[in-house]
Formats: C-alpha cells, sequence, structure tokens
C-alpha cells in the first residue's frame, strides 16, 4: 500500500482569546536559519507561556493549562518584536549600550517569570497569537507552575532536552546551522 499525504490536520485546541495570567514554561533556541523571503541569516527562538487559569477541555488533557508561545528573531534592535515583548513585561526601555555591553539579554532568565498576555485568535481561526506581554498587576498572583519548565539551547547542547521537544519543533532546529555544525562538524 502506497504511503500518501493527506490535507487534514489534527484537531487543535486554541486558547481562549483575550487577556490571561500567564507563566514562562519553556525557551528553545532554534539556532540560525536563512530567512528565503529576505535573504537574511536570523536566529530564531520560540518563549512559550503556560495560562494556568484557563485549562483545556479536550479528552487527552482535561484539566491542564493552554500553553502558548510566540517564535521571535533573537534581536534587541529597537525595532525587534522581541524587544517590544520584553520592554513591555518589565514595563520600562531598555539601554541599547546596557545591552550591548553585556552582550545581549539573557533569555533564560525569563523561566519561571509571570506575566499577563493579551491572546488574539488569527482571522482564520487556526492560531492564538501573543500580541502582548505586560507585567502582572499590583496585587495579581500567578498560581504555580503546573510544566515542568524547559530550557534549550547550544551552549551547551543538551541531546536530552532535545530529544524531549515535539517531533514538529526538532525538525525545525536541525534545520539550523547550529544543529549541522553539532551533528555534521560543519553548518
Amino acid at each position: 500500500m502506497p504511503i500518501r499525504t493527506t490535507n487534514q490536520g489534527a484537531e487543535f485546541e486554541l486558547a481562549p482569546a483575550g487577556v490571561h495570567v500567564a507563566r514562562c514554561c519553556r525557551i528553545i533556541d532554534c539556532g540560525t536559519h536563512q530567512d528565503a523571503k529576505f535573504g537574511k541569516r536570523k536566529r530564531l527562538a520560540w518563549i512559550f507561556w503556560e495560562l494556568p487559569n484557563t485549562q483545556r477541555s479536550s479528552k487527552d488533557s482535561a484539566g491542564d493549562p493552554f500553553v502558548v508561545g510566540n517564535r521571535y528573531t533573537l534581536s534587541h534592535n529597537e525595532k525587534a518584536t522581541l524587544r517590544a515583548h520584553l520592554e513591555s513585561w518589565y514595563g520600562r526601555q531598555f539601554d541599547d549600550k546596557a545591552l550591548d555591553d553585556a552582550g545581549g539579554f539573557e533569555l533564560d532568565r525569563l523561566i519561571g517569570r509571570p506575566a499577563l498576555l493579551n491572546i488574539v485568535h488569527s482571522s482564520d481561526g487556526k492560531y492564538a497569537n501573543v500580541r502582548a506581554v505586560m507585567p502582572l498587576p499590583t496585587g495579581t498572583v500567578c498560581p504555580p507552575a503546573f510544566n515542568e519548565t524547559v530550557l534549550f539551547g547550544f551552549d551547551p547542547y543538551d541531546r536530552s532536552v532535545f530529544e524531549g521537544l515535539s517531533q514538529g519543533m526538532q525538525e525545525f532546529i536541525k534545520g539550523s546551522e547550529e544543529w549541522q555544525l553539532e551533528v555534521n562538524g560543519h553548518p
């Protein structure tokens, strides 16, 4: 019997739109990829948050909090979405010179950090997008973490953490220069 493709995707329960208390639970360095649209190399990462007050209802994960994420270019340029989200999250503007002198913002500092997320659904209803990341209002408490935290990067590379990532995330990371260097010894 031949192996055939299908146009049917798996049913995916979207996190509800609106403002949610959240906690950063995963940061995944995806390495450097070639952007075909603009012909540039970009270092990419995903940041994920769990929504501890908003539980899923699908039968295989009923009661578990939703997890939402956003892919970012690892840039602290003043026009970068990551910088805008970090400044909003910390409630202050960052100083270019201080960031440059420090070698950039250390994303691992975000693990476990609470936030308030504004989630907006895409016009086709397929995606729950993180539109804004803000600090928690005074007096608001974020419940304890539900999910185990995950921090993946290449320095140092941890194969066991990589193997715990989703298949799709692993495949995306395998397309990076850093993965090629780690596995093949050259990009």
